[in-house]
């Protein structure tokens, strides 16, 4: 397992399942667009709201989504982290 504060591909994927939403998601949805489970997606998916860069709404199912423009810091080291996964982070698909 990684340290925790590893950014791993699974966040990455959970980052950019979010970016490119047009609106609140499930974890579920959320794992069907990063292609991983639903547990790993309401794990990371938390850890983006714990760090302040998603929102959650306390729903039957949570639902979540980016909060606000992902500019800066975080979606520059996101950005790296995902080219030098081979992922890179296109422009969102919306």
């Amino acid at each position: 397992m990684p340290p925790p504060n590893t950014i791993t591909e699974h966040v990455v994927e959970v980052y950019r399942a979010l970016r490119d939403a047009d609106g609140w998601l499930t974890p579920q949805e959320i794992a069907d667009r990063a292609g991983i489970s639903n547990r790993s997606a309401l794990r990371h998916a938390s850890r983006l709201v714990a760090e302040g860069l998603a929102e959650l709404v306390e729903t039957v199912p949570y639902r979540y989504r980016l909060a606000g423009p992902q500019t800066g810091a975080f979606h520059a080291r996101m950005a790296k982290i995902a080219a030098a996964l081979g992922t890179p982070l296109d422009e969102p698909a919306n």
